[in-house]
């Protein structure tokens, strides 16, 4: 090709992909004009970018720049920056307070009689009341027709609304389970509650933020300043601020941070529950060697930080290669459920949308043959939920990895030991007094027989003696803040040396000294370093929170959360270090899941299939039909449509200004051009026999492309439809 290529030589129905790609090098190098003349590179590089639209972008970013003037969130790195106030800050700022609060207010909940001051009781209530009195009643009904005894049913469904049953800590006596033991764990409710409110306030917090730096953006047009005209102002006009416009568009804003941010975390707290159930339960089955005594580690949702340490008191492993499965696993599924919850929202506003445009007309269609159109809708959800789940996980499987790189390492410190030459594992103690010694002292603060202590102090299930006193102050952790790690530890009456004594700091390499050898010991070695960074960061912020004066912000941060009322530097540091963790996980995921699904997800806001919808249905088709060499193709068509795409997106969400009647055509491995109510599409993919199979039509269709790029449209009108948050 010569250096004197131009728009009108670009033939996007017939060149290949890699021929278009060479022919739009040249003119984005700035080798040739729209006309033919050589435009600076500057000018080129402007025109490289690609606008999107589509389901995902809604929940990612404002209304884009134009072409000519970029948006702050127009390139990777704009992203990167954004997101890191955005979720490294001040989300994870929200995600830390959320988190402690909940824990605090969720404490002692009982469904049967709430604390009416605490408001996440309140919810936790009216998901009780809903889900789990129904959940709980099928059970029921099931066990019964099952034939099991009365009691055996009663289990059953105590069973199927109850989590974390073996947490074995109730910080008050007197709660009984249906079998009449401690009701240990907490309710469907409480379950849904605590592990939604917090992922809904760091999606607030982030949500917010972008908003705001946007709002600054002076790329973007705001529909508040209006040109002399009372329409929206462009460069260089008269502007004047409309009150109202801005009312709107805030509360525009905020409806959609309320209702699909954060409204995404509370939607899909259901399943995830019964997932991360479900999972554990087959990962404890898988990993029977590396998970002897999980079941404390998961319910009490350390992150595989827990040491595992035997009789003689010798810390032999950890559960963070455990714990990174977990994490990937709940990860996935949970943007499964996310990814079809934003699909749905958007489907909704669109049919209220055209509802509103057609009058709110009602015209009721009943169908023909109800059992065949039930039949009809069972085969679409199905094929949906498949759909779904294999987008989701084409992003987020790798997405996922950096999070629980961070994640798993970085919660050591705030860890447990667990017996692991114990069934199912016994959480240790640590005390400078005898568990008799602890016995009566509790008998004495609540005026209890000592007997009837000692059995509430004792839990005896499957098997296994697990200590039920099981305080901030009697845990052992691998660093207890504030306090100097006592010399001994307790597996029930039994005395041993604690082994976390002579270690500086729970990364201390000395912790390796009695690790049996494995894949899993070598996996957690290997994350050390990285744990090691985030735990010093933190100890660099916690000094910073120690330095700031005196004030209402200094007093939140370093809540107490035994006592609320208390606040003191023990408070601070653990508030530090839990806000860095998160920060330096939570960021360069969310990071990477918005780059990689932006490439992966085209779905269209408007409503309708993309084209990697389009290629997964065709891939579930042909594999059914048994046409793997189709089911090859669909493949290739995948990875192109993931992989082929301009690496500077724009983003749009809420109200999208298009101010720019051009629009750029990527490097996509097809293009799809749509005029007069007919789609054209490129022949790459095609075998032989279907390219012969092509309607004569085609031949029009390439003299109408060739007839309207020479009437001046540029290779910007052909757009690809978009691509992915949460």
């Amino acid at each position: 090709m010569d250096d004197k290529t131009t728009q009108t030589d670009l033939d996007p129905l017939y060149d290949s992909p890699e021929k278009l790609r060479v022919k739009q090098a040249q003119l984005r190098l700035g080798a040739a004009g729209e006309s033919g003349v050589p435009i600076p590179k500057p000018e080129a590089e402007k025109q490289r970018r690609t606008h999107f639209e589509g389901s995902y972008q809604n929940s990612l970013f404002s209304s884009a720049g134009s072409l000519g003037r970029p948006a702050w969130s127009d390139s990777m790195g704009g992203r990167a920056v954004i997101r890191l106030i955005s979720r490294g800050i001040v989300g994870a700022a929200f995600f830390t307070l959320a988190a402690r609060h909940a824990r605090v207010q969720l404490a002692d909940y009982n469904p049967q009689k709430i604390d009416r001051s605490k408001p996440l009781q309140w919810i936790a209530k009216t998901f009780d009341v809903t889900f789990g009195k129904a959940i709980s009643g099928t059970t029921r009904g099931v066990s019964r027709l099952a034939g099991l005894s009365e009691a055996q049913v009663e289990r059953n469904a105590w069973n199927a609304v109850n989590f974390r049953t073996k947490i074995y800590t109730h910080s008050k006596d007197g709660l009984l389970g249906a079998a009449g033991s401690p009701k240990n764990g907490r309710s469907l409710g409480a379950e849904m509650t605590a592990i939604s409110f917090d992922f809904a306030m760091m999606s607030i917090g982030d949500a917010m933020t972008r908003n705001f730096i946007q709002m600054l953006d002076p790329n973007i047009k705001k529909t508040w300043w209006l040109n002399d005209q009372g329409e929206i102002a462009g460069v260089g006009d008269n502007r004047h601020f409309s009150a109202s416009k801005w009312i709107q568009s805030t509360g525009r804003a905020a409806w959609r941070i309320l209702s699909k941010n954060q409204g995404e975390d509370w939607a899909v707290s259901l399943p995830y529950v019964y997932q991360m159930r479900l999972q554990r339960h087959v990962m404890t089955r898988l990993m029977e060697h590396d998970l002897k005594g999980s079941k404390l580690f998961f319910d009490n949702a350390l992150n595989g930080a827990a040491y595992k340490v035997n009789n003689a008191g010798q810390i032999i492993g950890d559960y963070n290669l455990a714990g990174a499965a977990d994490l990937h696993a709940r990860f996935v599924g949970y943007n499964v459920y996310t990814l079809m919850f934003r699909e749905g929202y958007d489907t909704v506003a669109n049919k209220l949308k055209q509802w509103k445009e057609s009058g709110y007309q009602v015209t009721p269609h009943l169908p023909a043959h109800p059992l065949q159109s039930l039949g009809h809708g069972l085969n679409n959800t199905v094929r949906y939920v498949i759909k779904s789940t294999i987008k989701a996980n084409m992003y987020m499987n790798p997405a996922v990895i950096p999070f629980w790189l961070m994640r798993v390492p970085s919660s050591k410190w705030r860890g447990s030991l667990i017996n692991a030459e114990i069934g199912k594992g016994e959480n240790a103690i640590a005390s400078h007094i005898s568990f008799d010694e602890r016995v009566a002292r509790r008998s004495a603060e609540m005026n209890v027989p000592e007997a009837e202590m000692r059995k509430r102090m004792v839990v005896d299930k499957d098997g296994a003696t697990i200590l039920n006193y099981n305080t901030n102050r009697d845990k052992i952790t691998p660093y207890e803040i504030g306090k100097p790690q006592p010399d001994h530890m307790w597996f029930g009456n039994q005395k041993v040396t604690n082994p976390m004594k002579g270690l500086n700091t729970p990364y201390d390499s000395n912790a390796y000294a009695h690790y049996e050898p494995g894949v899993s010991s070598s996996f957690s070695k290997a994350l050390n370093p990285i744990g090691k960074f985030s735990y010093w960061l933190g100890g660099k912020a916690t000094r910073l929170a120690e330095a700031l004066p005196e004030s209402g912000l200094k007093r939140l941060i370093g809540m107490n959360e035994a006592n609320p009322l208390l606040h003191d530097a023990a408070g601070r540091e653990r508030f530090m270090r839990t806000m860095v963790d998160a920060s330096l996980a939570y960021t360069p995921y969310f990071y990477t899941k918005t780059e990689l699904g932006l490439r992966v997800d085209d779905t269209p806001s408007t409503g309708g299939r993309g084209k990697m919808d389009t290629a997964i249905y065709g891939l579930m088709d042909n594999l059914a039909a048994l046409k793997f060499r189709s089911a090859g193709r669909s493949i290739k068509e995948m990875w192109h449509l993931s992989t082929h795409v301009n690496h500077d997106p724009i983003l749009r969400e809420g109200e999208v200004i298009k101010d720019e009647p051009v629009k750029k055509m990527s490097d996509m491995p097809q293009t799809t051009i749509q005029a007069e109510g007919r789609i054209h599409q490129v022949p790459v993919e095609l075998s032989r026999e279907e390219k012969a199979a092509l309607p004569k039509a085609q031949e029009q269709d390439r003299q109408w492309s060739q007839m309207i790029t020479q009437n001046g449209l540029s290779d910007k009108l052909i757009a690809p439809t978009t691509h992915t948050r949460h």
